[in-house]
């Protein structure tokens, strides 16, 4: 008997205390930034949870709930068309409708989670999408990534001593983290596999031992679980799916058919995606009729402002009296809070047996072959330095020269990581965060797959921290007199931030012309919230959004430093300004001095502050909004704290102390 599928992870998978703040933190600095130049932590689904060639749906399920909840964002899933059953599946071999314990029949997996959550605005927002659209090589040659060849590579040697200490800090939290879950059996090849809730029949099919239950249905069910109980403004993250196509290797050590030979054509992959989780997709009709008009209605820049797109990460081109953009990309602010859409599909590569199908119906749900990730040539020495391939390059801080889009980097390609080589595999992940590159894992991490042990997965996730230092942010406190660590500074030393008492004097970080990679530093020391004042004509107080602008950040101030030496107010003072704080609530960092946290609301009994997510879309139809209204006004009648839904349709939850 197997679990019913769904999204199920560990207790203690999900971050919490300071890793929840630094994680929180990180996403809000980066969330107007573009999502293609926003790099993430991502994940080879065999490597982590199928490595020993065993595909059971408990097991399975698990591992990939695990991954999820310990905040993996990419993921990168290989999928094999059986045509025996008709059925995308991940055994990478043939299971006949015949076999021992296969089932005969096909049934539609029923979405499903082991938490309720309430009905949220995804569902009100799903899209009709034309399917013909996006079905011509015309209308796909629309559709152009930001970046089709990496740049040439570089040389660059970055220091490396504080992202090592941080590496060593994290493993060894690893055997801590381990003791506090139930770790299952080692994974085994055999018929029959015992579960938590009975026995789990598993079919041989050559090298592998197979449940006929582990389907993309199944995948989808759980992401889809995940994706409902983290809808709220402080759990949710977009992710990404790269699928990995394949012919099934026939039983028995058959010759397989191709696909030119096979009764029926391989199931629809969109229509699959659409039927379980259309409601969370952004497609590739989203983003063509965005980038076509970028003053439409709900488009890019005609919504509030706080999920409006970075402007200098994209051309804009007015010529033609509409705003549009060829190579543009939404920021995750627009993607997820102004229309609460939480994932992209894309076909990665395409096994040579499948090659004649046509997959232009799949065209408005799933992105072109490769089109969300170009891999970049680096190399990592045996400590995790990059020593090739880094974007950051002081003599050119062009965006052109520097152009990171959907960047990504396999780490660990060896079949399994002990112990020994963990340290340096979490800092050339943190590096290559950095350096603007997504850090793919592809291993197995100290031989344990996810669903046995999350510890090492969750190290993995939390190395790719590129802003907030070790055991950052502090506690903060607040006196009479004024506030206490409660404003962001940059380490020159450390590369990291650090909280600081907001009425200390140092420089202030401003940025030229909101330029993604330029920055000037003020001439005089200051308190913070005198830094916007500070800063030169032309530019404003600011704080890196991406690893790769605090790199870029971290350089000006070093050369600010070098060229002006004694003439530094505090020659030793190595902390710089950045506009980070916390000044409106505990542990909710907002960018500008002024801003309210976003997650706050007044509990008018016991006169604390209450953390809640903030109003996450637009509603356009006035009768909703007129019920909507009238909620709010009961609910603030007749209760005083407890989980609301707001105007838009968004659970709010508070933020965990």
């Amino acid at each position: 008997m197997t679990s019913p599928p769904g999204f199920y992870a560990d207790t203690g998978a999900k971050p919490d205390g300071l890793d929840f703040t630094q994680l929180l933190s990180q996403r809000d600095a980066s969330i107007k930034i573009p999502i293609n130049y926003v790099p993430v932590p991502g994940v080879s689904l065999t490597a982590a949870c199928f490595p020993h060639g065993e595909y059971a749906i408990e097991a399975g399920s698990k591992c990939f709930s695990n991954l999820l909840a310990v905040g993996f964002r990419r993921f990168e899933v290989d999928l094999f068309w059986d045509p025996g059953r008709a059925i995308w599946s991940l055994c990478p071999v043939g299971l006949s409708d015949t076999s021992p314990g296969i089932s005969t029949s096909r049934t539609t997996v029923s979405i499903q989670t082991h938490s309720a959550t309430a009905s949220l605005a995804s569902g009100q927002l799903s899209d009709q999408t034309d399917v013909a659209a996006l079905s011509t090589p015309a209308a796909l040659a629309l559709l152009q990534p930001r970046q089709t060849s990496a740049p040439s590579s570089q040389t660059v040697a970055i220091s490396t001593s504080p992202f090592a200490a941080a590496a060593t800090d994290l493993s060894n939290s690893i055997a801590r983290d381990s003791r506090t879950q139930e770790v299952s059996s080692t994974a085994t090849t055999q018929s029959v596999t015992n579960t938590n809730d009975g026995e789990e029949i598993l079919t041989r099919a050559g090298d592998y031992d197979c449940s006929s239950d582990l389907t993309f249905d199944t995948l989808l069910t759980i992401l889809n679980g995940h994706l409902e109980n983290t809808e709220d403004n402080l759990n949710a993250t977009t992710k990404y799916l790269t699928l990995h196509l394949r012919l099934a290797e026939a039983p028995n050590n058959t010759n397989s058919s191709s696909i030119s030979s096979l009764d029926e054509q391989p199931e629809s992959l969109g229509s699959l995606i659409a039927s379980n989780n259309s409601q969370f997709l952004y497609t590739p009709e989203n983003l063509r009729s965005q980038r076509a008009n970028l003053l439409a209605a709900g488009g890019w820049f005609q919504v509030a402002t706080q999920y409006v797109p970075a402007r200098g990460y994209f051309d804009i081109d007015t010529s033609d009296a509409v705003a549009s953009s060829a190579d543009g990309w939404p920021s995750e602010s627009f993607v997820e809070l102004a229309n609460a859409k939480r994932f992209l599909s894309t076909i990665g590569r395409v096994d040579s047996d499948l090659t004649e199908y046509n997959y232009t119906s799949d065209a408005s749900t799933l992105f072109p072959e490769r089109f969300t990730d170009e891999t970049r040539q680096t190399t990592i020495s045996i400590t995790g330095s990059l020593t090739q391939g880094c974007f950051f390059n002081s003599n050119d801080v062009t965006l052109g020269a520097t152009n990171s889009s959907w960047s990504v980097t396999t780490v660990g390609n060896t079949s399994q990581t002990d112990s020994s080589s963990l340290d340096a595999l979490l800092t050339s992940a943190n590096r290559l965060v950095a350096c603007g590159i997504s850090p793919l894992l592809n291993t197995t991490l100290l031989n344990k797959t996810a669903d046995q042990d999350y510890a090492p997965y969750k190290a993995y996730v939390q190395s790719t921290i590129w802003s907030w230092a070790t055991d950052e942010p502090r506690n903060t406190s607040k006196t009479e007199d004024g506030e206490l660590d409660r404003c962001a500074v940059l380490n020159v030393s450390s590369s990291r931030w650090q909280t600081e008492d907001c009425s200390n004097s140092h420089h202030a970080a401003c940025r030229i012309r909101n330029l993604p990679y330029q920055y000037a530093i003020s001439d005089n020391s200051v308190s913070y919230e005198r830094a916007e004042e500070a800063c030169p004509k032309n530019s404003s107080f600011t704080v890196p959004r991406t690893g790769l602008e605090n790199q870029y950040l971290l350089s000006t101030y070093k050369m600010y430093r070098d060229s002006e030496g004694s003439a530094i107010d505090d020659p030793a003072d190595q902390l710089l300004w950045i506009d980070f704080n916390d000044l409106s609530a505990e542990s909710c960092w907002v960018i500008g001095a002024n801003t309210t946290c976003p997650y706050q609301a007044q509990d008018r009994g016991s006169g604390r502050t209450i953390v809640v997510p903030t109003v996450a879309a637009v509603i356009v139809l006035v009768i909703a909004l007129a019920v909507i209204v009238i909620k709010v006004a009961a609910n603030r009648r007749t209760t005083r704290r407890k989980t609301r839904r707001g105007d838009d349709g968004w659970d709010y939850e508070g933020v965990p102390s």
